[in-house]
Parts: C-alpha cells; structure tokens; sequence
C-alpha cells in the first residue's frame, strides 16, 4: 500500500523538478536502485525475528493441534498466499520503479536522441505529449531545439497511430 502510492508520488516530483542536468542522472538513478532495494525489503522486515519468536512459542501447542485438525494444509496455503502477494508487490515495485527509471534515463539522454529514447523507453500507454515537454522543461531546452523536439515528437507520434490503425 505505502510503495503504491509513494513510487508515483516520485515520479511526479522527478517532473516538478525545474531542472535535472545531465550529470545528475546517474546520480539520481542509483539513488532509485537503493530506493527501489529497501521498498522490497519491506515485506520482510521483521519477519524473521517475529516468525522465530512466535514459532518457538506455539510450536509445542500448535504441533498437535495442526496434526489433529489438518493444519498443515492450511499452513501451506498460507505460505503460498503470502508467497503470491509478495510476487506481485514485488512486480509492482519494479514497474512502477521503472517508470522512474526511464523518466531519469530520457532525461539524461543527449539531445540528439532524445525522442528515440522517450519512445524507447516509455511506454507507448504512459506517453503524451504533456510529460514529454515537461521533460524538455527538465533539461532546460529552450528555442528552436525545443521546438525541433517538439516537431520531431509529434509527427513520429502522427506517423506511428496512422501506421497502427491502418493495420488494426
């Protein structure tokens, strides 16, 4: 629940942000690997010294009990139920890190190649037009460029939903 709403709460600020230069990328991005490490540590954190405790205090009781009353099965389910929930907290944590990760990785991009990686990395879902000049706004390109960027953007854009609906 918490790396739910917090992961898209960074993107969103990574986006506030008035600039990010190029060298601070590889900065940032290794502080969203840690990031990204400790928010899938979560679910662990804990469970091992409170699983001990509490399987040295009940395991003499709760033996005969899960023997008498076919325990075990539902032990299990419980094992792989917590098994499932952690797998899919831990596909959220990654995509949604990703979304970052391929924000910061736009944005570190030379200007060049820009649009190329912004269609690359993003997916084509997550992208618009708004969220790419933001990212012009983050690196700071101004004038011409920007509007090259822009041109560029849109008419690859253009081109790539005609191309999809003629063959859908």
């Amino acid at each position: 629940l918490f790396a739910g709403s917090f992961i898209p709460r960074l993107t969103q600020h990574i986006y506030k942000c008035r600039r990010i230069s190029e060298g601070k990328v590889p900065h940032l991005l290794l502080d969203i690997v840690a990031l990204k490490q400790v928010l899938l540590d979560i679910p662990t954190v804990g469970a091992t010294s409170s699983s001990s405790a509490s399987q040295m205090t009940s395991s003499s009781s709760s033996n005969s009990l899960l023997t008498m009353s076919g325990g075990a099965a539902s032990s299990l389910k419980g094992k792989k139920d917590g098994a499932l929930v952690k797998d899919r907290y831990t596909r959220m944590v990654g995509r949604e890190i990703g979304k970052a990760e391929a924000l910061l990785k736009v944005i570190g991009s030379p200007n060049e190649v820009l649009v190329d990686t912004y269609k690359a990395l993003v997916p084509s879902n997550d992208r618009s037009e708004s969220d790419f000049l933001k990212i012009l706004d983050l690196k700071w390109i101004k004038g011409t460029e920007r509007q090259d960027l822009t041109d560029k953007y849109l008419n690859q854009s253009k081109s790539s939903s005609s191309s999809s609906a003629a063959s859908g």
